[in-house]
């Protein structure tokens, strides 16, 4: 039995398509279909029916999918520890930075930091909204995200609050609105309003708030980049809305409490629960969590 043949029979079990799994598996179909055979010679029973080009799982192949997967995870936790071994302070990181936080004060501290201690692992970071991120993690394309805390736990992924913060109006400095004390939702209908998209968490989080009290708010611009709508916001003349902590990285901006509902959001780093943390990892996560402490006691 190979661990080859293991991955190839969890990709067919999955797919129920030879030629998909052959296509994962980045192998011609001929190859796949000769390995799970062998397969099933050495475990001595049929693992799918073949009828024609459709394949389903047999009664002992649904018993067997299980052990292939857990032997596949221990294998692949086996190889990244040894990586390790051989080179605990290099190689890559990947990040996922949720929508609405961007490259706050907290992940640049923590960056750097980081970057001075392991300067040999070569960081890579991509943006995106929660549910995307969330989904990144379980297909293991990035190694720990740090994000709003999903509305619904998932048992695949360790979730590790941070810090709380707070939904803020945010205007520029030139803003007439930038000496006042507070806001409330109704006094943001009567301002130019660029917000973040539906597809954002703090945008649904904020549509929450202003349906609970009877407020529809509507924007004149919707940005899904972080960068262009603070420096909008900077430019003097639009309000937005975000977590505070987004404008922690920005001069030239004033956060303004809205009245009412606090709008507390959770941020949290979350890594996958399924697969061996490598020291890269649990080292970048630990400078965020002190980068989150220093900052956002």
């Amino acid at each position: 039995m190979e661990i080859r043949q293991l991955k190839y029979f969890v990709l067919a079990a999955r797919t129920l398509n030879f030629t998909e799994a052959a296509q994962a598996a980045h192998v011609v179909q001929s190859t796949l279909s000769q390995q799970i055979k062998q397969l099933e010679t050495e475990l001595s029973v049929p693992l799918f029916h073949r009828v024609g080009r459709h394949v389903t799982l047999t009664v002992e192949g649904r018993a067997f999918l299980p052990d292939a997967e857990r032997i596949l995870l221990y294998a692949e936790k086996g190889r990244q520890r040894m990586a390790d071994l051989r080179a605990v302070e290099g190689g890559d990181l990947y990040i996922g930075v949720c929508t609405g936080i961007g490259l706050s004060a907290i992940l640049i501290d923590a960056l750097t930091e980081f970057n001075r201690q392991h300067p040999r692992v070569h960081v890579h970071i991509e943006e995106d909204i929660v549910d995307v991120l969330e989904q990144r993690l379980l297909d293991h394309k990035i190694d720990l995200a740090m994000m709003f805390t999903p509305r619904q736990a998932n048992d695949a992924i360790e979730v590790r609050p941070i810090f709380t913060t707070r939904l803020k109006a945010i205007v520029g400095e030139r803003h007439p609105l930038a000496s006042a004390s507070s806001i409330t939702l109704e006094q943001l209908q009567r301002h130019p309003l660029v917000l973040p998209g539906r597809s954002w968490y703090v945008r649904q989080e904020l549509d929450g708030m202003a349906a609970r009290q009877g407020v529809v708010l509507e924007p004149t611009i919707e940005i899904n980049v972080n960068s262009q709508l603070l420096y909008m916001v900077q430019r003097g003349h639009w309000i937005t809305v975000l977590p505070d902590v987004a404008t922690l990285a920005y001069n030239g901006l004033v956060t303004l409490p809205i009245q009412g509902e606090e709008g507390q959001i959770e941020t949290s780093i979350l890594v996958p629960a399924d697969r061996y943390q490598r020291r890269a990892v649990t080292l970048f996560v630990e400078a965020l969590e002190e980068s989150a402490r220093q900052m956002w006691p």
